[in-house]
């Protein structure tokens, strides 16, 4: 949006207003095109909303060293995967652009060659095969985010690679499972025999997408699917941003370009100009056709969208069902606090789902509430200085971490296990509520941030209904005495197998494992 002057007329109005007034404006200008994506002192690539390219929000030399005498004993890791092609509706709506400048390429002859001349040749360039695929420019991000995190933090990574040390679970999603992959070349590179990087082979495992409470919430919630996803009201706020605004983008851009422009060529120029940043990193093609106060509108309409589906609008049901996730995650934490034999090795958790995995969990937890229901009608000045941004929320490999400390050497007087809590490597203090100290005692942060989620039941919360046996289907006991005794038999093989490879493993770890303190 535009600068807004001081007087009090124009401080009042509201977005939904501005949005009018400078559609208006912009169709009155001479036909250019503002040229933002080069601009030096503002950056378009980091308002892409959740196609927006991961960057660290804090490095380590910026961050609060822990108290003399704690250290890392367990890590609890979710991340979004990362940067990916786009799916196969927007590439046959890229196709379509494509077919577009085909066919108006007699008015591009026309146009400036400068600023235009890339149209007569500009082809889709993602192939419908690789739909939705994790991107090279993914892998790099989670493999360096890995690096940092080894770096950062040595102690929970100290032991020798073990399975049941660093398990890495993803969804069933094939950009989430590479995700994980990359992220573990990053962990175990030089830790093991392979190739010239020594890597470390690792292991990693799914859930059944169906019944994958912890990672896709979303999908197996009955309530959330008719309640959120399948309510027009969900999105009312969004698209009165968009209806107001978009036909005032074509019609600019129909006088620069000197045909006509749709609505909806104008979300799909608009997305293409993401996709070809995220992936190919181009800022002079797409991109360079819209104005700084473009970006931002379709970043704040993303925005309403997430705000209302998984934040913090509405009733909040979006992102109260991310408790099976906060739940699993403080488990792993008692155990480890109370020398669960079952966690005696395990160091981390780490974790690769979706933005509609993360959006939710960083609300849950409290981060980026502007304590504001916001609207298309809301104030500028307000919406220029909102927190809940889409673009740091959940990039492409945003991330979220909880740090579990063993303090039981320090010599502050505090809490024997701490907890600190961080978003795209960015350190967040509990606030007040933890007498604002980054390293909260683990029993406060429990206390006052997960009462609602641990005493939460998902089933409903979400009214699932319990499946019933049917009776007509009640198999024979003839056949059930057949079955479980094959299956006993199976199990004994196996079983035999699994002790062997357990003996083996166990005497390798007194071998080699050092216990933290």
């Amino acid at each position: 949006m535009p600068h807004v002057q001081t007087a009090c007329s124009v401080r009042r109005m509201g977005f939904f207003a501005v949005v009018l007034m400078v559609g208006s404006v912009l169709a009155l200008l001479a036909p250019q095109t503002a040229a933002v994506w080069n601009d030096p002192d503002w950056d378009f690539t980091r308002h892409l909303s959740t196609k927006t390219l991961y960057y660290p929000l804090q490095t380590n030399s910026n961050r609060t060293a822990p108290p003399a005498g704690c250290h890392e004993l367990y890590v609890n890791f979710l991340a979004r995967h990362g940067s990916r092609a786009p799916t196969s509706d927007d590439i046959d709506n890229l196709s379509k652009l494509q077919a577009i400048l085909d066919a108006e390429r007699s008015k591009i002859l026309h146009l400036n060659a400068t600023m235009f001349g890339w149209m007569l040749k500009w082809k889709n360039p993602f192939p419908l095969a690789l739909a939705g695929e994790l991107d090279e420019v993914g892998e790099i991000e989670h493999y360096h985010i890995a690096r940092r995190v080894l770096a950062d933090y040595p102690d929970a990574f100290a032991s020798p690679y073990v399975s049941i040390a660093y398990p890495i679970r993803t969804t069933e999603v094939p950009r989430a499972s590479r995700s994980g992959n990359a992220f573990g070349y990053g962990l175990f590179e030089n830790k093991g025999e392979l190739g010239t990087c020594q890597f470390k082979p690792f292991y990693q495992y799914s859930v059944n997408k169906t019944r994958d409470l912890e990672l896709r919430f979303f999908k197996v919630c009955p309530r959330f699917e008719s309640r959120v996803l399948a309510n027009a009201t969900t999105y009312s706020e969004k698209n009165k941003v968009l209806e107001a605004y978009t036909p005032q983008i074509a019609t600019r851009l129909s006088k620069v370009l000197n045909w006509t422009v749709s609505d909806k060529t104008v979300t799909i120029m608009f997305r293409a100009c993401a996709f070809e940043y995220a992936l190919n990193k181009t800022r002079d093609q797409w991109c360079s056709i819209f104005t700084k106060e473009e970006f931002l509108m379709y970043e704040y309409s993303d925005d309403l969208s997430f705000f209302y589906e998984s934040g913090y609008g509405g009733e909040g049901l979006g992102y109260r069902i991310a408790c099976p996730l906060l739940k699993d995650m403080v488990n792993k934490f008692d155990a480890k606090i109370n020398f669960d034999p079952d966690y005696e090795i395990e160091r981390a958790h780490l974790r690769f789902a979706h933005a509609e995995t993360l959006v939710p969990f960083v609300t849950m937890m409290g981060l980026y509430n502007d304590s504001f229901q916001w609207k298309a009608d809301s104030p500028w000045d307000r919406i220029s200085q909102r927190q809940w941004r889409t673009s740091i929320i959940s990039p492409f490999a945003g991330n979220f971490m909880l740090i579990l400390y063993n303090c039981s050497a320090a010599t502050d007087g505090g809490a024997q296990y701490r907890v600190k809590m961080l978003h795209n490597e960015k350190e967040f203090s509990l606030g007040p509520r933890c007498n604002n100290q980054m390293y909260c005692p683990y029993d406060d942060f429990k206390r006052v941030y997960l009462t609602e989620p641990l005493s939460c039941n998902f089933d409903a919360l979400c009214d699932v209904e319990k499946v019933k046996p049917d009776a007509a289907l009640t198999p024979d006991p003839v056949i059930i005495t057949v079955v479980v005794g094959v299956v006993f038999a199976v199990v004994g093989i196996i079983a035999g197998f699994v002790i062997g490879w357990r003996a083996k493993e166990a005497v390798y770890l007194k071998q080699h494992y050092v216990p933290l303190k």
